[in-house]
């Protein structure tokens, strides 16, 4: 594997890091959580959009730069070291979806708008009661040349903001993908604010973009693969931060980061981040080039989990009280990072599943 970043990953990710740095700062992070309901920064997704992130993995034919998600490793890690309410994963998967498995009248339908950022895309995976997304409950029953889906999703990213959602489901044929518009929906709170909703559907039309379980499994583990970059990015923020703490917060006439237990606390912290960094790239990179990936993705979802956590855990540790402050920004790292390792799936289940996989 090769670890450079290529020209597009480098131009891509620096487009991401001039529009965030000057745009997702403490003070607007703030201001949009001082406001009722979602947190979702429209303003900040069309300025990335305009910019040429969104629609990186669109054909060009639509508008896009015709790149792979790996084209978009430096943007997730950005979105994550900012703490950015961007739509990312569901969007930018959704749109890969849709260009791998979409008609061409689909395709025409919806991929411009999320080049534009005008049209954003839920990914609908997750439903109550039911941990295995490659065997989802949600029904679609097929009426002629109609679709129409029936049953529940739950914890649906943007599925409120979000125009089209990716949904699976399972027709007579086994699990599929379909898509439709989330009209039945009930905003849901979660750990990072982030929006995400219940979505209903009671014989809700719906369009067939493919069946078969692995078009179920290539969307999971690459929606998977994009949170564990961006876990990655969270994990690098909260530790420059504490970094930087720990070098100007003075004890004892010297910087608290002198001190061994701090320097080694902090060190473990490195080692456990770039473990985040690399699983999280070495997914991304086999299922980019089609790779057998189930393993590496196993394998960066429990760092996302395990290692993740043991990050923001040190960094609360090395900021002594102030970590915790809701007007210092690092509690959002710690709230991010829960929220990312309980939508990842439990460490303890992922090394369970990483076994099945090892010993097939």
């Amino acid at each position: 594997m090769d670890f450079a970043l290529t020209e597009e990953q480098q131009a891509l990710a620096e487009v991401a890091r001039s529009v965030l740095s000057d745009r997702c700062t403490h003070g607007h992070l703030k201001e949009l959580e001082s406001r009722e309901g979602s947190v979702y920064d429209a303003d900040l997704w069309r300025a990335l959009a305009e910019g040429g992130v969104v629609g990186a993995v669109v054909p060009e034919e639509h508008g896009g730069s015709g790149l792979g998600l790996l084209s978009l490793l430096g943007v997730f890690e950005e979105a994550g070291r900012h703490v950015a309410p961007l739509p990312l994963m569901p969007t930018i998967v959704g749109a890969a979806a849709l260009a791998r498995f979409g008609s061409p009248e689909q395709r025409s339908a919806w991929l411009p708008g999320v080049v534009s950022g005008e049209t954003l895309l839920a990914v609908a995976l997750e439903e109550v009661g039911n941990d295995d997304l490659h065997a989802p409950s949600v029904r679609a029953e097929r009426d002629g040349d109609s679709w129409h889906l029936h049953g529940r999703k739950t914890l649906v990213p943007y599925g409120a903001e979000a125009d089209r959602a990716i949904v699976s489901a399972v027709s007579a044929a086994g699990p599929a993908l379909l898509l439709a518009a989330p009209t039945d929906v009930t905003p849901q709170l979660t750990t990072n604010r982030q929006p995400h909703a219940e979505v209903i559907f009671e014989a809700t039309p719906a369009e067939l973009l493919v069946e078969g379980v692995e078009a179920v499994r290539w969307v999971a583990e690459r929606g998977a693969a994009v949170l564990c970059a961006i876990q990655a990015g969270v994990c690098e923020g909260a530790l420059r931060m504490t970094a930087e703490y720990t070098s100007n917060r003075r004890q004892f006439d010297k910087p608290i980061a002198e001190f061994q237990a701090v320097a080694q606390r902090a060190a473990d912290a490195f080692v456990d981040t770039e473990m985040v960094r690399l699983t999280a790239w070495q997914a991304l990179y086999r299922l980019d080039a089609e790779l057998d990936s189930a393993a590496a993705v196993h394998t960066a979802k429990f760092w996302a989990g395990d290692g993740a956590m043991r990050v923001v855990h040190a960094a609360q540790h090395l900021h002594g009280g102030i970590g915790v402050d809701l007007d210092y920004p690092l509690h959002r790292y710690f709230v991010w990072a829960k929220q990312l390792e309980h939508t990842l799936g439990t460490p303890t289940r992922e090394l369970i599943r990483l076994g099945a996989v090892l010993a097939e």
